[in-house]
């Protein structure tokens, strides 16, 4: 059995028990495996019409040994959704881009046909498109404010995480402005090297590289990263449930195995910097206190903050600002 079978025949395995439960009215692949795009270690993306939401269906999680993303969409939501629907429009941004050309594996009440026929055609219409690149400037041009404000205050290393957040958001601003879904985040650097000629300048990728701190010797930052990873697992299990470092670990290649190593140190910098700067009782200069240092001196190393300095931020806050110039 080939690679491409394997892995549809575990999904299929994974979505049996979601099928048969009472309070689930709908089951699809979402993701690269139900727009049939899927490379060898794609994860499941879990789509689940639901009467409302299933609590003790966490989000991240790893079963049958394949990482599962699972995403519940209240069936009054889709209800509502399609009686109101006239032509796409901001309704459309209320759901998740996860379910977008999903593959229906289950669905008597035929609901999810509906949907699927209304967004799939709305998704990548101009009206749409158009408020995606809205939404993920603004919050681009947020965390840009953000990091400078900071930086100001001489809180260097946390300005530093804000525009690395914000930098994730102009990544997908750019991508929207080329009606291109985005990217999978396993192979961010992949394939914001492989789209340069297309999105006509290489501003973007090189503050990608900058910002992220890529720019190192690769064998050195797998060295921090390996030292780091005991940190980040606890942040994410105590942030985003029990199963994220389990998720982390074995979907996220954990082990760098899967040859996009780049692209992974970045994922785990956006997720940290997302579960300690986005909280909402998260502290302004969380990254420029001596208790973090003391407690977390491994992952303040991997996430580069020992080599910052205010000189090489405002250095990063002008490709952001180029980078920022090519989406309009």
């Amino acid at each position: 059995m080939n690679w491409k079978s394997k892995l549809y025949d575990t999904a299929r395995t994974i979505a049996e028990p979601f099928k048969s439960d009472s309070r689930v009215l709908g089951v699809a692949f979402g993701g690269s495996l139900g727009r049939g795009v899927a490379w060898k270690h794609s994860d499941l993306e879990l789509c689940l019409l639901v009467e409302e939401k299933i609590e003790e269906y966490g989000h991240f999680n790893v079963i049958e040994g394949m990482g599962v993303e699972i995403f519940q969409f209240p069936r009054s939501q889709i209800e509502r959704f399609l009686a109101e629907f006239v032509e796409p429009d901001v309704s459309v941004l209320d759901f998740r881009i996860q379910i977008y050309g999903c593959k229906i594996v289950y669905d008597p009440s035929g609901l999810l046909a509906r949907f699927k026929e209304t967004f799939d055609w709305s998704l990548f219409h101009e009206n749409v498109t158009r408020l995606k690149v809205g939404e993920s400037l603004r919050r681009a041009d947020d965390r840009l404010a953000k990091a400078k404000t900071l930086l100001q205050r001489r809180h260097v290393r946390t300005s530093l995480a804000q525009l690395r957040i914000g930098l994730n958001d102009l990544i997908l601003a750019t991508y929207w402005q080329h009606g291109m879904l985005p990217r999978s985040q396993n192979r961010t650097e992949y394939f914001l090297r492989k789209h340069i000629s297309l999105f006509g300048h290489e501003h973007l990728y090189k503050a990608f590289i900058r910002t992220f701190c890529l720019d190192q010797p690769l064998s050195r930052m797998k060295l921090l990263f390996r030292a780091a990873k005991p940190d980040i697992y606890s942040v994410a299990d105590s942030t985003w449930g029990g199963s994220t470092s389990q998720f982390l670990q074995e979907a996220v290649d954990g082990n760098l195995e899967w040859g996009h190593e780049k692209s992974i140190l970045y994922v785990n910098k956006y997720c940290i910097h997302v579960m300690q700067c986005l909280a909402q009782a998260a502290e302004e200069n969380v990254y420029d206190q001596e208790a973090y240092v003391q407690r977390y001196g491994e992952l303040y190393r991997f996430l580069d903050m020992d080599q910052v300095d205010h000189e090489q931020v405002e250095e990063m806050v002008r490709m952001f600002e180029k980078a920022r110039e090519q989406v309009v």
